[in-house]
């Protein structure tokens, strides 16, 4: 008897078994049979327990579910960002290869790089370049005897350049550089002018009219020369200078007769010295050169 009543058990329980894994909301008609059949292998407690006056349960209300957190999203990462990169194996790592297009400036040298500073100075208030060595002055011209015109026209053409004078105010300029019979002379050309100055280029033309005579001032020239004094070994620099400033601004002098004037101040036995030691030269610096060697040797041999 008891065997059967395990047997029939055990069947009922695989059979219930079965239905859960297939059970729908709505109970079955075999479902209610199995739950009675279980009810009366239940002990006398559990059936009397069961025979009392059933209470309705209370309905209880479906727990709510959680409430979701609400993480903020990160932002969208822009197109500039590097997008990422499928994992590699440890062993096959290799960095990351970006194409920088703002690359770092190159190191600084060690050593400061020398160079020539700008060849243009700029005027004090920083406008206009002024294209000259500071402390610079054109030079002053006078008309006098055996003044060189044609160096002084040279040098004022130059110094036009460097201060970047326009034409018309080149005559205003130089106006400021003459002086004496030359500043006559320049009055006299704005007194022929109507009492306009003149251009630069007519100035310049009249005063190479003037003072530019190459035959009168050779002479003027050679007469300075010819009063040039020599003082004695001791001062025989002072006396290479002077020849050579004057016997510079004749052209047409040839070099024996350069040679002569020089010579014929000093003693015969210094003459004889220096013509002995030129040899074949017709340099007049050769010339100075052994004439202040003969006065050093004169000054240290005499008591």
């Amino acid at each position: 008897m008891l065997n059967e009543t395990i047997v029939k058990l055990t069947a009922s329980v695989d059979r219930l078994a079965e239905l859960i894994q297939g059970t729908s909301p709505r109970s079955s008609p075999a479902i209610e049979e199995v739950k009675s059949e279980s009810m009366s292998f239940r002990s006398p407690a559990a059936n009397r327990q069961s025979l009392s006056p059933s209470v309705a349960p209370t309905p209880t209300a479906s727990p709510e579910p959680p409430p979701r957190l609400s993480v903020p999203l990160p932002e969208r990462e822009t197109a500039t960002t590097t997008p990422e990169l499928s994992p590699t194996p440890m062993y096959r790592r290799s960095p990351i290869q970006t194409t920088n297009p703002n690359p770092p400036p190159p190191p600084t040298l060690p050593i400061r790089e020398l160079s020539a500073p700008s060849s243009h100075n700029t005027l004090q208030n920083g406008d206009q370049p002024l294209g000259r060595i500071p402390h610079m002055k054109p030079p002053k011209f006078k008309g006098r005897d055996g003044e060189n015109v044609l160096f002084w026209l040279h040098q004022m053409e130059v110094f036009f350049v460097l201060f970047r004078v326009a034409d018309e105010y080149k005559i205003y300029n130089a106006s400021q550089c003459i002086s004496g019979e030359a500043g006559n002379f320049y009055i006299y050309l704005i007194t022929a002018n109507d009492g306009q100055p003149p251009t630069w280029t007519q100035m310049r033309h009249a005063f190479l009219s003037r003072y530019h005579n190459p035959t009168a001032r050779e002479e003027i020239l050679r007469q300075k020369l010819a009063t040039i004094s020599y003082d004695g070994p001791r001062y025989m620099s002072e006396y290479c200078e002077r020849f050579r400033q004057v016997e510079a601004q004749i052209y047409d002098m040839a070099f024996l007769d350069r040679l002569g004037n020089f010579l014929i101040k000093l003693p015969q036995e210094g003459a004889l010295h220096i013509r002995n030691a030129i040899g074949d030269t017709k340099e007049m610096e050769v010339v100075y050169r052994l004439a202040r060697q003969w006065a050093i040797n004169v000054r240290t041999t005499t008591p």
